[in-house]
């Protein structure tokens, strides 16, 4: 499958999705990127940081036999780790799945299996309903936790592990699928929309260059992630700006 890439409008400073993490490192170093409040207040993680995060947990889920075309879901509430995830599939060579957290079993199930997935990266929160899903119908259905999950290859494992990997040679195009997401379904089951690097990246420049924001400014993210509105506004325009996001605590 391709797609058409746009023909005006700024072009974006990448290529593909993931070098935007290297990128805003370069560009905003030790500056802090996202953030979650903590008992012990506000924790942030740096440009830096988060680019050495995408790759470690990218090289993990390499590791783990994701493969370049595998659809990898993506559950989980807003936090640091899910753009890291999100990012990291990308890196792997996959297509991002984003799932609403509030589905039950039986329409992530349809989704994962409609979108012929391989794999899902899940919170701890989210994992036993991904264990439901496999267990009753995707039986290969590989897991990833944002957590330290029992028996599931995680996050802290991917820094441990990978602490110093660089980012890895991308063979994907900007006309390539990078995103595969699923409408609410108001007139019947959710639809899947296929968006390209090229697609997202162009929007990322329009928005960077159309609203006057940058380092010194903080988004507050309260939207959910799985939404394009939000993970785009709310996370790659922040990114590519070098402002930052604090998540709300609710």
């Amino acid at each position: 499958m391709t797609f058409v890439q746009p023909s005006n409008g700024p072009s974006p400073v990448v290529r593909l999705l993931p070098q935007l993490a290297d990128f805003a490192a370069r560009e905003y170093g030790t500056s802090p990127f996202l953030q979650r409040w903590t008992p012990a207040g506000w924790q942030s993680l740096s440009y830096e940081e988060f680019a050495r995060a995408v790759h470690a947990f990218a090289a993990l889920l390499v590791a783990e036999d994701v493969k370049v075309g595998d659809r990898i879901g993506l559950q989980a509430e807003n936090r640091p780790e899910w753009g890291v995830a999100y990012l990291a599939i990308l890196e792997a060579g996959g297509v991002v799945v984003p799932l609403d957290v509030q589905l039950r079993a039986q329409e992530v199930g349809e989704i994962l299996a409609t979108s012929g997935a391989t794999a899902c990266v899940a919170s701890a929160r989210q994992m036993p309903l991904m264990r439901e899903v496999r267990d009753a119908r995707l039986s290969s259905l590989g897991l990833f936790s944002l957590d330290d999950t029992d028996g599931v290859p995680h996050y802290a494992q991917a820094l441990a592990r990978f602490p110093d990997q660089a980012q890895r040679v991308l063979t994907a195009q900007p006309a390539d699928l990078a995103v595969l997401i699923f409408t609410s379904g108001t007139t019947g089951q959710g639809k899947g929309v296929m968006l390209s690097h090229s697609n997202l990246l162009h929007n990322v420049e329009g928005v960077s260059r159309t609203f006057e924001f940058g380092p010194g400014d903080r988004l507050l993210s309260v939207l959910p992630l799985h939404h394009t509105f939000e993970s785009t506004g709310g996370f790659l325009c922040p990114m590519r700006v070098g402002a930052s996001v604090a998540y709300a605590r609710g």
